[in-house]
């Protein structure tokens, strides 16, 4: 995609408070490291103890009252967001927590402005409030856990979700930091083992703090110089508070000892220096990667999960977490008492070691350099996106919750992006609020003739496709309703694309006029395969405006490494186990007219393949419904009847399916874009066609022909299997030669296209 010419952006963030807290403490350094960028940088909270440190960095903070749900506060807040973003005219507007993010939802209805929103914690949620909650046009994450999370909560579309780190200012939290300031506010005695906790005291946060108050006793009997130190204070609206318990314990521990063994400094600013103070720190999650940045040995424990002491066994788990122990089992005072007495009878040697590797994983992976750098990237690519702009229409099978077909209008909007960002495209689908949502487009209810046709007076090309729209084989209706749509736009003199189309099958010489008809009046024609070509050929259609290109689903590549690790070992992938995908549907409702009965026959049959394969090749299926409305029930009909190591995913992504696949032997499949992803992940296909353009498809590839799904021919397919396994480097080879091959073809699908909406 093309750089935007304005790369310094105005941002507004906004946050319930800015006192001790991971979230606020990822806002605070997230805000220095853009100015430091050169943007120009506003937050937006009720104020709090880092808003010194906010001013000092050049941020203008400004007081509203967005820690509450209070409606007096919530309307209070309305109106002075409305004021300030309608007077500093802000680029971004960025929210970080539900409150803020709900506010700024309705202001988004009335003012112009790209809304971001950050996730940094998972929390209880009801039907309400997934209805009230707002999570933006675009959401970062800072973990996947989270971001699976915001998918299996809130059914957030997996590709407007990108997860980034916990960035941390490596200069501020660093190996050499003076706390002589704090020592002599405290009282610290030198030399001391120095035990330290960061953390909000409220309920949902403090256990970690409660248990080391509470251990306190023990530490002092066995190290009479051990001093504790638990800091933080704030709670979040609505939470226990359990600092007045933490509190009356440390009062006893320091009268029975006659000096400070428990002190509770409350909320700090500076709490680098306390971390540096520290003999062996306690926590996680943001708080733990700063100690990690001052190089102390550490603990990770927190109240959703207790990990021990951090070492490079458990690095791994750590890094799955997000250094948030989510999933681990929960802290253990027992435990915890027996890891605490094992770092602080440790020689110094060992402690520095340890030091010395966190240090090293924050400057690799959570430097907060990085983290701005991920959050531009987001900015940089939904600033561009003009939802009131008007110029492309693209009308297709869009919105139907079939994975394959809006992997195809990805493909289009980003084409068409990449070409000319400035572009303005509207879509006609079935789901327009979802997937105006999906794509930051506008969208339009693919029925509603009023609205097409005065939205048709506002742009210049119609784009029709991809997919197989021309075709009567699945209903009359559906070529009926492309026509009608291709011929308003041609009498509103929009200028005419069928873009990368599969042709056929056509039946009956009405189904084959009308299919004429289209080509002939369409500016330019692009086909997805040969075969579409020689159809329109025999139909007698005009040829000179038609190219053969390819189907835009082959631009689709996997996501990052870390959210297919994370998918797999959610969904149950043993490590060292080999698996294969297998992705079917129910028969089209035409096949089963004319075939009656074959439908069970051929899930008994590939039941008995699947568990066949299983047996001879010691691989397992992976099931991957690709719409579930269709697929589901065939999938999970066969799935029950597999082995019992057989896996299912559901809810994944296109990008996440050609990732998963890349991991895969083969796949066995018989839905077209399934084929075509497992293709951009280079593995080797098994076709099962029930349609034509299976075949197309594969013979355009120059792959293996498809199988028929109604008859399936065991023997053969156990023998590509065979073959696969054997020459599978081979497959890989040349499917990769061959991609880059349709790749150049689909960028000229894009370029066509954007070169006809300007007119040129």
């Amino acid at each position: 995609m093309k750089t935007p010419k304005k790369t310094k952006y105005k941002i507004l963030m906004t946050t319930m408070q800015m006192d001790i807290g991971g979230a606020e403490t990822h806002l605070l350094e997230l805000s220095r490291a853009l100015v430091a960028n050169g943007h120009e940088v506003f937050v937006a909270s009720n104020g709090g103890v880092f808003v010194k440190r906010l001013e000092e960095a050049g941020i203008r903070h400004i007081r509203v009252p967005l820690h509450t749900k209070k409606p007096v506060a919530i309307c209070k807040s309305y109106t002075k967001l409305y004021r300030l973003i309608l007077h500093e005219k802000f680029d971004i507007v960025h929210a970080h927590a539900r409150i803020p993010a709900f506010i700024c939802g309705l202001l988004r209805r009335r003012l112009p402005f790209c809304f971001i929103t950050t996730a940094h914690w998972v929390f209880k949620t009801n039907p309400l409030l997934r209805r009230l909650t707002n999570w933006g046009d675009y959401t970062l994450a800072v973990s996947q856990d989270i971001k699976q999370y915001l998918i299996d909560s809130y059914n957030i579309y997996p590709d407007n979700i990108s997860v980034t780190i916990n960035g941390i200012d490596t200069d501020t939290f660093g190996g050499d930091i003076d706390y002589s300031d704090i020592a002599r506010e405290f009282q610290l005695a030198k030399g001391a083992r120095r035990i330290v906790c960061i953390s909000r005291m409220d309920k949902s946060r403090a256990a970690v703090s409660r248990m080391l108050a509470e251990l306190a006793p023990s530490l002092y009997a066995r190290y009479p110089d051990i001093e504790i130190l638990l800091v933080g204070g704030s709670v979040l609206s609505g939470e226990r508070d359990e600092l007045d318990y933490i509190r009356a314990l440390a009062e006893k521990i320091n009268r029975d000892a006659d000096r400070s063994v428990v002190i509770l400094p409350g909320s700090r600013t500076d709490i680098e220096k306390f971390i540096a103070a520290s003999t062996v720190f306690v926590g996680v999650s943001r708080a733990a990667l700063e100690a990690m940045s001052a190089e102390k040995p550490l603990i990770l424990a927190g109240n959703e999960g207790y990990l021990g002491i951090l070492d490079t066994d458990n690095l791994p788990d750590a890094y799955k977490t997000n250094f948030c122990c989510r999933g681990c089992p929960l802290p253990d005072i027992n435990r915890l008492l027996s890891d605490l007495c094992t770092l602080l009878d440790s020689p110094a040697d060992y402690l520095k070691r340890l030091g010395r590797q966190n240090r090293e994983v924050i400057l690799a992976d959570y430097s907060a350099a990085r983290m701005a750098h991920d959050y531009e990237q987001v900015y940089h690519r939904r600033i561009q996106i003009k939802p009131d702009k008007r110029d492309v229409i693209i009308s297709g099978y869009y919105g139907f919750d079939n994975v394959g077909d809006d992997s195809v209008l990805s493909s289009i909007i980003n084409g068409l992006r990449g070409e000319d960002p400035s572009l303005g495209i509207t879509v006609l689908c079935n789901n327009p609020k979802k997937l105006s949502k999906t794509f930051g487009i506008r969208c339009i209810k693919r029925t509603h003739i009023i609205k097409i046709l005065r939205e048709m007076k506002k742009n210049r090309l119609l784009i029709s496709g991809g997919g197989s729209l021309l075709q009567n084989a699945t209903s009359a209706k559906s070529l009926l309703y492309y026509a009608a749509i291709i011929k308003l736009a041609k009498r509103n003199n929009l200028r005419i694309m069928l873009y990368s189309n599969g042709i056929g099958p056509i039946y009956g010489r009405l189904g084959q006029s009308i299919v004429r008809y289209l080509v002939n009046i369409s500016d330019i024609v692009t086909l997805r395969e040969p075969t579409s070509y020689n159809e329109l050929k025999r139909l007698g259609a005009r040829l000179d405006h038609v190219k053969i290109t390819i189907d835009p689903a082959v631009c689709i590549n996997t996501c990052d490494e870390e959210r297919i690790d994370f998918i797999m070992n959610k969904t149950g992938f043993i490590e060292g186990r080999r698996y294969f995908a297998v992705s079917l549907r129910d028969f089209p409702k035409n096949l089963k007219r004319y075939n009656p009965g074959k439908q069970k026959d051929f899930e008994d049959k590939m039941a008995h393949l699947i568990n066949q394969i299983t047996e001879t090749f010691d691989l397992y299926p992976v099931f991957i419904p690709m719409q579930p409305s269709n697929d589901m029930s065939v999938c999970h009909r066969i799935y029950r009847r597999t082995s019992k190591s057989s896996l299912l995913i559901e809810r994944v992504s296109a990008s996440e399916i050609v990732g998963i696949l890349q991991r895969m032997e083969f796949v066995i499949g018989m839905r077209l874009h399934i084929l075509i992803y497992a293709f951009n992940a280079s593995i080797p296909i098994i076709g099962l066609s029930y349609d034509p353009k299976i075949n197309a498809f594969l013979n355009y590839a120059d792959l293996p022909g498809a199988f028929v799904c109604h008859s399936i021919d065991k023997e053969g397919i156990i023998s590509l299997v065979e073959d696969f396994l054997e020459n599978k480097a081979t497959y890989q080879t040349n499917m990769k030669k061959t991609r880059q091959a349709f790749l150049k073809k689909a960028v000229e699908n894009a370029a066509l296209a954007a070169k006809t909406a300007k007119g040129s």
